[in-house]
């Protein structure tokens, strides 16, 4: 998926202070769709099979592929994505940012983990009153 686009963030990677972490997924896992407001990510697939993707912010094009061992995948500075254990046994990743703070938003937590009034959530999710308050129930929001 690397591209004239994504250069710069490769190039990033080898210049600027960075963090990194590793990461095992059991099988059917998911890492809740997130951003990063202050890095880029890259993926690292180093065992099992990863399915993983992002959105992108002018678009909205979803940008997803089946990672296999050895297989890298850069989500862009800022932008929604996720990864999702499609394989039948636990995968491993490393996974680096482009900064050593990078941030971490999970949209279910920002959207419904909050007190943010209900009907509020309502008008920008086009979810309705029962919606809202099941998942703000379940993700421990009010209002």
């Amino acid at each position: 998926m690397a591209n004239a686009m994504l250069l710069p963030v490769l190039i990033s990677f080898l210049v600027l202070p960075f963090s990194a972490l590793a990461l095992t997924q059991d099988f059917c896992v998911a890492d809740l769709s997130c951003t990063h407001p202050a890095a880029s990510e890259l993926l690292f697939v180093t065992e099992g099979t990863i399915l993983a993707g992002f959105i992108s912010s002018s678009s909205n094009t979803v940008y997803t592929k089946t990672l296999y061992k050895g297989d890298i995948m850069v989500f862009p500075q800022g932008l929604l994505h996720y990864q999702y254990n499609d394989g039948g046994s636990a995968a491993v990743a490393l996974v680096a940012f482009s900064g050593p703070n990078p941030g971490l938003q999970i949209t279910d937590y920002a959207l419904f983990a909050n007190n943010l009034p209900s009907a509020v959530v309502e008008k920008v999710t086009f979810l309705d009153d029962a919606q809202v308050k099941k998942l703000k129930s379940v993700l421990g929001g009010s209002g």
